[in-house]
C-alpha cells in the first residue's frame, strides 16, 4: 500500500458466496462499510477494520475510472495483475497484462481496474472475480464448467483519452478488392438450424428462413459499394429506445403480415402500394385513388379488394383531379357525400344528396 501524503482508504462489501460468479460493485449502491480510513487503522501495513455482517452498507458512488493504480502486495485472488509501488496515471500507463491460450475459472485483480484491456485469451471460463476488470477473449466455454452465461468477447474502440471519430467500424467483414458478393447471412444472431451447422465442414452450411441474421439483402452479386442491408427473424423484428428490450414496450414491429408502431409517425409524403384513376371506379386492389362521379348521377361503385367490413373510407372532392381522370371536373360547392355500402374484399359505394351537371371528381383513401 502507499506510505506517501495523506492516504485514506473506503472498505466497500458485496453480497454472495466467494465461489460465486459474483459481480464486482459498479454505479451507486449499498458498498461502504467504512470511509475515510486514515493510517491510524493500520499497523506495519496493516489495516484493519470492524465489519458487521449484520449491517447493511452505507450507499457509494463507485468512479467510472480511476487516475490511481495501488501496489496489491498479498492480496487475495488467483492471478494478481499489479506492480510493486504504487503510480498515478497522468497518461500512458500500461497496466500489467496476463496472455493465455485458454484462461481457467478462477478470480483476476488488476491494480488498475477496468480502465483497459489487461486479460488475453483464445478461450476464457466464466470467472469468479472479485474486482471489475477488462478481458477480452474469443471462445467461451459454459456448459463443461456447469455456468449458464458464456464469457462475453469485448473489442476496445479507443484510448482513454477518445479518438477524432469518423472512422469505420472496430468489426470489419471485409471483401476482396475486385471481388462481388451475392445475398447472404453476414452474422447469424440465432442458428435455427444448430445440427447442420455443427455437421457441416467449417461451419458455414446453407442458410435456413428460420435464422435471425443480418446480412446482405441482392438477387445478384454486387461489389462493396452497392450492397444491401436485410434483417431477418422468424416471429418479428422490434426497434426499442430506453428498454433492454422486454417484448412488450417496443416503438415498432414488423412481423410476416404487420408493420405496427407505437409512436406517431412523420414523413415528408405517405405514399400506397397502388393508386388508382378510374372514372369508373375500377380499382382492383388500390387503397387510395381519385374517382369520379358521372353527370346527373348520384352514386358510384368503387371496386377494390382493400376495403374490408371495419374499413374506414374517407372522401375527399377535387376539382383539379379533372385532367388525371379526363374529365371536366364540376366546380359547384354544397354537396355532400357519404359511404352507403361496403362489400369486404370487393367494393364500396359513394353516394351524394345532389347529381353534379359535369363529373364529381373525389379522392378515396381506406384505412384498416
Amino acid at each position: 500500500m502507499g506510505t506517501a501524503g495523506v492516504i485514506t482508504y473506503d472498505v466497500l462489501r458485496v453480497t454472495g458466496a466467494p465461489s460465486a460468479n459474483t459481480t464486482a460493485p459498479y454505479g451507486t449502491g449499498n458498498f461502504a462499510v467504512a470511509t475515510g480510513l486514515t493510517t491510524t487503522n493500520c499497523s506495519n501495513k496493516v489495516c484493519s477494520i470492524l465489519d458487521n455482517a449484520a449491517a447493511t452498507p452505507a450507499s457509494y458512488t463507485i468512479s467510472a475510472t480511476t487516475a490511481y493504480s495501488p501496489a496489491l502486495l498479498n492480496w487475495p485472488g488467483s492471478v494478481i495483475l499489479t506492480n510493486n509501488k504504487d503510480s498515478q496515471n497522468t497518461g500512458g500507463l500500461e497496466p500489467t497484462r496476463y496472455y493465455s491460450q485458454t484462461v481457467n475459472q478462477g478470480s483476476f485483480v488488476n491494480s488498475d481496474g477496468a480502465n483497459q484491456p489487461s486479460v488475453f485469451g483464445q478461450e476464457c471460463d466464466p470467472m469468479i472475480q472479485q474486482s471489475a476488470i477488462w478481458m477480452e477473449c474469443q471462445g467461451g466455454n459454459a456448459v463443461s464448467s456447469d455456468f449458464p452465461g458464456v464469457v462475453g468477447t469485448l473489442l476496445q474502440d479507443n484510448g482513454a483519452g477518445g479518438e477524432p471519430g469518423g472512422l469505420k467500424g472496430r468489426l470489419i467483414f471485409e471483401e476482396p478488392p475486385q471481388s462481388s458478393v451475392p445475398a447472404t447471412h453476414i452474422i447469424t444472431l440465432a442458428d435455427s438450424n444448430a445440427a447442420k451447422t455443427l455437421a457441416s465442414p467449417m461451419h458455414r452450411p446453407s442458410w435456413d428462413a428460420a435464422d435471425s441474421y443480418i446480412g446482405y439483402d441482392q438477387q445478384t452479386n454486387q461489389f462493396a459499394n452497392a450492397t444491401q442491408l436485410s434483417m431477418g427473424a422468424p416471429v418479428s423484428i422490434s426497434l426499442y429506445i430506453d428498454n433492454p428490450g422486454d417484448g412488450t414496450n417496443w416503438s415498432e414491429r414488423l412481423t410476416s403480415s404487420l408493420k405496427s408502431f407505437k409512436v406517431p409517425l412523420s414523413a415528408p409524403a405517405f405514399q400506397t402500394a397502388s393508386n388508382c384513376s378510374s372514372t369508373a371506379g375500377a380499382c382492383g386492389s388500390a387503397a387510395a385513388g381519385m374517382i369520379a362521379i358521372a353527370p346527373g348521377t348520384t352514386t358510384i361503385t368503387v371496386l377494390t379488394s382493400a376495403v374490408t367490413a371495419t374499413s374506414e373510407i374517407h372522401i375527399d372532392e377535387n376539382f383539379t383531379y379533372g385532367p388525371a381522370l379526363g374529365v371536366t371536373c364540376d366546380r359547384t360547392l354544397g354537396r355532400h357525400y357519404g359511404i352507403v355500402r361496403q362489400t369486404p374484399g370487393v367494393s364500396f359505394v359513394i353516394a351524394t344528396d345532389a347529381s353534379p351537371t359535369n363529373s364529381a371528381c373525389l379522392s378515396y383513401a381506406i384505412v384498416n
